[in-house]
């Protein structure tokens, strides 16, 4: 949504332009000066001034939209994330406008989220379309606008209720600290399965770290015990910090604070 953001300012000096042609594309009936008629009117409606005709040329329609897709499929990704945490027996985000279940009362819905992969996939089957209408027969073709009329609009309230939707969630969703924790704690450990191979690299060829965490795996599920406890049998002089989630977030830290930046630069 940020790289979105970033890319308006570009987008409207690339799309947002004036159209004032006459009906054949020539301007031969503007005056003497059609071309400064044009950068006026481009002026006077805050519109930015392509500098020719374009009428056969859906360039612009097709990045305005393409860029409302791109909204509306980052916003069904949010969606199908939430989908997925909110899910009874994951649990890890709560949602305090989540609809009730029928015949279920201990499940939540997320109608919210829902709503926006819907509306995702909407917008996406109606883009195809565009990329249809933009070949147009002869000089203009009355069928493609057509189209375009049809389907820009729908793209574009799509894309606006689906935002809609996310400011909303971005205000009611819930995480919960405690479940995140009891899964990067649970399932024996075996989340640190590619940390321990890496380690066990730094000692051994590459082949063999992976061959020998794989078996560290196996066995702790198969023993129901923690891969923590027996690669320490194992190798005991592994780091002390392997094992530990808040000192296993690489780049994480660092990434999320220049996004911050990112967004108060905005």
């Amino acid at each position: 949504m940020l790289d979105a953001l970033y890319a308006l300012p570009g987008l409207r000096v690339n799309s947002l332009w004036v159209s004032l042609s006459g009906a054949a594309g020539t301007a031969s009936a503007l005056g003497n000066d059609p071309a400064g008629l044009r950068r006026a009117l481009a002026e006077a409606l805050g519109l930015c001034d392509p500098g020719r005709s374009w009428h056969t040329d859906r360039g612009p329609v097709l990045r305005i939209l393409d860029w409302m897709t791109q909204v509306s499929s980052t916003l069904g990704a949010m969606g199908t994330t939430l989908i997925g945490l909110t899910a009874t027996g994951i649990d890890e985000v709560s949602l305090s406008g989540a609809g009730a279940s029928s015949t279920m009362p201990q499940k939540q819905n997320p109608v919210r989220p829902s709503v926006m992969v819907a509306l995702a996939n909407q917008n996406a089957s109606l883009r195809s379309g565009l990329a249809a209408a933009g070949m147009h027969q002869h000089q203009r073709d009355g069928g493609a606008w057509f189209t375009e009329w049809m389907l820009v609009p729908q793209i574009a309230l799509a894309t606006a209720s689906a935002l809609t939707h996310a400011i909303t969630l971005a205000r009611e969703v819930r995480p919960n600290t405690d479940r995140m924790n009891a899964v990067l704690s649970g399932h024996f450990d075996l989340i640190h399965a590619e940390a321990l191979s890496f380690a066990l690299a730094e000692r051994m060829p590459r082949p063999d770290a992976q061959a020998a965490t794989k078996e560290l795996c196996q066995q702790a599920m198969a023993e129901q015990t923690s891969l923590a406890d027996l690669a320490r049998a194992r190798f005991p002089d592994l780091p002390d910090t392997l094992f530990q989630p808040h000192l296993q977030l690489g780049q994480a830290p660092a990434e999320a604070n220049r996004f911050v930046e990112r967004v108060r630069a905005l």
